[in-house]
């Protein structure tokens, strides 16, 4: 990379600041600036539509999120908190008289929504060009080279942004960018790398943020701004841009048109990372993991458009399609000697089903003392439904309880004596699965409520059949990531005592969202709680575990209590319920199983160990000087090493995962204790 060139922007900085209303003096700097951030600058304005998007969603919040919100001075101030931080969450571009500007405007929210709309871009055009400086900064130092470092100034780095302020001026800013450019090379430095490698990934790294600045769209300031508001509600009602809503059903049918393709942004290329299998990519044995595309042409005739430096999002538009139309890709194949070396091959689009992201089944064979315990284990990722094809009254739409009853109904013919589903990272989805989900397992029962934004509370039952298609003994695992659906199943197996619950507190959310359809977009919007049966909410405290593990995050702020402006915990009335059993002798019972077993267990030792390490160990105040910070990572690595070293050296699923090994245990007790 040649060197780059160097002058003062001064003059034009001036004219942009003077329309903000800052002072000439505030931003002279007494080093020159390079001539690359204005000639990449490129000011981002607003399309017209979306002024009536932007007052369709503040009308929708107003009058549908379940909670009311005064819009007053102190709501705009947080308006604008929020937007900065997301911008410039490292206070690493604006200086603090940019934001003392910028905390003169008043978000009004109401009448002139236009006005606000059209600062929160000028807003974005000035973080641009500040970003740039930024950019430009980290490049031409690395062309220096790292001599300029001097690794043994005795200096810190403070990693938690929200200790300190903005720069006051350009002498401070280029100080914190300093000290960001040191602690990355020491990350780098101390792992191993050469300095050569180091320049090389550091450079990457910045051009790779130089490129993601350029691709950011109207759209994405829109909804960066707009997302801003939505988050001062909840921390899960957010504005979905057409291409948001996308993938939003994608994940949630798990099914997708196109080739089937999971590709990445390498160095200006799409490059392919994996085929789905059975899919039409997968199929035509023509792509291969590592092939980089860089042209995208529609039909068999169409004009091959090239992608080198194209915006990933652009890229995966022009690939998906309608079923059994062609898509051709020029390709650099993965074996070419050199990137002269292309080939292009057609492949017709088609339905491609996301069979990793579906529920899963695995049954374990556990000879314990002399006997065969065979456990059917069942991993669910996500709540998902076809929404689509529901409401076309489709009647073989995919969802996550008709896959998890064709897998219970295998387990049956297999003779199974019991079962474990985890839901672990299961971040939820349709409040309807989680309710046909408990069906499988729970008769006759309501399962959960739901109170309105207006107060009403309507309660979602079990089917009036009666027939359970599982009735033995079931262990739920959970983790902070389980969370919505998942916990409002949980919750349901542990108030009718049908099942036991292990692992940690799960997530917190609480909330039901609703997908009100905009003139462009949707708007996720939270319209009401839910309550298990019992009368207790999941929001803020999400489900305590009857056997609980250890975590490598306790102590910590995690799941929904660690968010801005989550809804608080509350109760209402419960419902008229009875449990099947009351398991908590048995419970207690377990837990002292379990206790006896994992104060042996070799990982549960290790992680316990690690715990206690991380729990003296959290600082964000890092040291920036070489010697201190060798000692500091030597004495990390021998501390992992030595946790690495207790833990067991064995093969499987449930070896290699301690949890799932002490889950299959304690419902073998269970069985033995029924």
């Amino acid at each position: 990379m040649r060197k780059l060139l160097r002058f003062s922007l001064v003059g034009f900085f001036v004219c942009f600041f003077i329309f903000l209303g800052c002072k000439e003096d505030e931003i002279v700097s007494s080093q020159k600036e390079d001539i690359a951030p204005i000639l990449y600058y490129t000011q981002v304005s607003i399309k017209k539509e979306n002024y009536r998007i932007f007052k369709e969603i503040i009308e929708s919040l107003n009058d549908y999120h379940y909670v009311k919100k005064e819009i007053n001075e102190n709501f705009s101030k947080d308006v604008l908190e929020e937007y900065l931080k997301g911008l410039d969450f490292s206070k690493t571009s604006f200086f603090s008289f940019d934001i003392a500007e910028f905390r003169k405007h008043n978000f009004s929210l109401k009448k002139d929504t236009d006005n606000d709309v059209d600062y929160a871009y000028q807003i974005y055009n000035l973080f641009q060009l500040r970003k740039l400086e930024r950019i430009f900064y980290a490049l031409n130092r690395l062309e220096d080279g790292f001599a300029q470092l001097d690794l043994e100034t005795d200096e810190q780095l403070e990693t938690d942004f929200s200790k300190i302020d903005w720069p006051a001026g350009e002498l401070e800013r280029r100080e914190l960018w300093r000290k960001i450019l040191k602690n990355e090379y020491l990350q780098l430095h101390l792992s191993g790398k050469t300095d050569d490698e180091i320049k090389r990934r550091l450079i990457r790294k910045y051009q790779n943020e130089l490129k993601r600045l350029k691709q950011t769209t109207s759209d994405d300031v829109f909804s960066m701004f707009t997302n801003s508001i939505c988050a001062l509600y909840d921390p899960h009602t957010q504005y979905m841009s057409p291409m948001v809503k996308e993938n939003f059903d994608i994940s949630m049918k798990l099914s997708l048109c196109g080739i089937g393709a999971i590709l990445k942004d390498e160095d200006g290329y799409i490059e392919i990372v994996s085929l789905i299998p059975d899919s039409p990519a997968d199929k035509s044995k023509e792509l291969f993991p590592g092939d980089r595309i860089v042209g995208v042409g529609q039909g068999e005739k169409g004009e091959i458009v090239n992608v080198v430096e194209a915006d990933i999002r652009d890229v995966v538009q022009m690939v998906k399609g309608e079923k059994d139309t062609v898509v051709r890709l020029e390709i650099i194949p993965v074996k070419s000697k050199n990137n002269q070396q292309t080939k292009i091959i057609s492949i017709k689009r088609d339905e491609v089903q996301l069979k990793e992201q579906a529920a899963q089944k695995s049954i374990k064979i556990i000879k314990q003392n002399g006997k065969d315990y065979k456990i059917g284990i069942i991993t669910i990722p996500s709540f998902y439904m076809d929404f689509n094809a529901y409401t076309k009254g489709e009647s073989d739409y995919r969802s996550v309880s008709r896959d998890v009853k064709e897998i219970l109904e295998d387990f049956q013919k297999e003779n199974i004596d019991g079962v474990i589903v985890d839901i672990r990272g299961n971040g939820g989805g349709a409040l309807n699965e989680a309710v046909d989900l408990t069906d499988l397992f729970i008769a006759n029962g309501s399962v959960v409520q739901v109170k309105m934004f207006n107060h009403d509370v309507k309660c979602f039952k079990t089917s009036d059949v009666g027939n359970i298609i599982y009735g033995g003994p079931l262990l739920l695992m959970v983790d902070v990531d389980s969370a919505s659906a998942s916990e409002i199943f949980a919750g349901a197996i542990q108030d009718y005592g049908r099942g036991i619950i292990v692992g940690s507190s799960t997530f917190g959310k609480g909330t039901v969202q609703e997908l009100s359809p905009l003139i462009q977009g949707v708007l996720k919007i939270t319209i009401a709680k839910f309550y298990r049966v019992s009368g207790e909410s999941t929001q803020y405290k999400g489900v305590i575990p009857d056997i609980e593990f250890p975590n490598i995050f306790q102590g910590s702020e995690m799941g929904e209590k660690s968010l801005p402006y989550a809804l608080p915990y509350d109760t209402i009335k419960p419902t008229d319920f009875k449990k099947y059993t009351d398991l908590s002798s048995l419970i207690s019972n377990l837990k002292e199983y379990s206790r006896k077993r994992t104060e042996t267990d070799a990982d549960f030792i290790a992680l316990d160990k690690e715990i206690k390490h991380l729990d003296k160990s959290q600082s964000t105040l890092i040291s920036l000087k070489e010697s201190t910070r060798k000692a500091e990572v030597g004495a990390d690595q021998a501390k992992k090493s030595e946790f690495d070293g207790s833990k067991q050296e064995e093969s499987g699923q449930e070896k290699k995962d301690p949890f799932l090994r002490e889950s299959i245990n304690i419902i073998i007790d269970m069985i033995i204790s029924k």
